[in-house]
C-alpha cells in the first residue's frame, strides 16, 4: 500500500511542535514534585521567595499549604499560565 509521506511529515511536525510547547508546563510539574512530602511553595523556591510562592498559589486558587499531589491537572495548568504571564 502506497501511503503519502506528506501526512506522516505533518503528523510528526504537529506532535513535535505540541511537545515543545508543553515542555515548560512539564518542567513546572516536575519542579513541584521534586521533593517528596514538601509543600508546593517550598518546591517552587527556585522561582520565588517562599512568601511570593504562597501568593502565586493563592492567586490561582491553590492553598499555600498544598502539596504537589493535591493539585488537579486544571490547577497545574492555571499555575503554569500564571508563571507564563497568561500565555498558553
Amino acid at each position: 500500500m502506497n501511503r503519502p509521506r506528506g501526512i506522516y511529515f505533518i503528523l510528526i511536525w504537529f506532535f513535535l511542535s505540541f511537545a515543545m510547547q508543553m515542555k515548560p508546563f512539564f518542567q513546572i510539574v516536575k519542579m513541584g514534585f521534586s521533593s517528596k512530602r514538601k509543600q508546593l511553595h517550598n518546591n517552587l523556591k527556585d522561582l520565588f521567595a517562599p512568601a511570593d510562592a504562597k501568593e502565586v498559589l493563592r492567586s490561582v486558587g491553590v492553598s499555600p499549604l498544598a502539596r504537589a499531589e493535591d493539585l488537579s491537572l486544571e490547577s497545574w495548568y492555571r499555575l503554569y499560565q500564571r508563571l507564563n504571564n497568561g500565555r498558553t
